[in-house]
């Protein structure tokens, strides 16, 4: 169960996950908001009287595989950087939660709630770096199945939207594994 100081520190670090999360959707949000007013005016039929050629859409397909490596790879960065800091998170926790009445009320959640920022935002920054790479290979070849996983990759955001509550979930089983560490390790 976390402390009043605990509880007041998830907020603080829910709102501004929720801002920085907003902005890095919103990016990719306005992107395709603004593509109507660069497309091109001509009609189809008047663009050119050439016989179609088949030609390889290199910018779409090189963004479809950008989309998709981003959502493999934000997934599987989130699991790296909770695993891999992890453990330095939860020695700089317990030995706060050790220390809590010497300043530290939130007793070791800081280090632990920077973590889970630190993995927010790197793995929202991949899936929209990968996002405007596809909205960028659209507005240039105008393959609308590229739109597709431009869209997917916003849904993933969008599900990785942080909730306070989730993140007082999270914050509980961090400080119960790293109560369980110190235990355990003291024997």
């Amino acid at each position: 169960m976390l402390t009043p100081q605990q509880q007041a520190l998830v907020q603080r670090h829910a709102v501004l996950l929720q801002v920085v999360s907003a902005a890095l959707m919103a990016s990719p949000i306005i992107a395709l908001s603004v593509l109507p007013l660069l497309s091109d005016r001509r009609p189809p039929e008047a663009a050119s009287s050439a016989p179609a050629v088949a030609a390889v859409p290199w910018f779409s397909v090189a963004a479809a595989a950008a989309l998709a490596i981003a959502a493999v790879a934000a997934p599987v960065l989130r699991a790296v950087l909770a695993r891999v800091p992890r453990e330095a998170a939860t020695r700089r926790s317990v030995a706060a939660g050790e220390n809590a009445d010497e300043g530290d009320e939130a007793g070791g959640a800081g280090p632990l709630l920077n973590l889970f920022l630190t993995r927010q935002i790197v793995s929202l920054g991949v899936l929209e770096g990968a996002a405007l790479v596809g909205i960028a290979a659209y507005h240039s070849e105008g393959r609308t199945w590229v739109l597709g996983l431009v869209a997917l990759a916003l849904v993933l955001m969008a599900a990785w939207f942080p909730r306070p509550s989730a993140l007082a979930d999270w914050l509980d089983r961090e400080l119960e594994s790293s109560r369980q560490t110190r235990q355990f390790g003291s024997r």
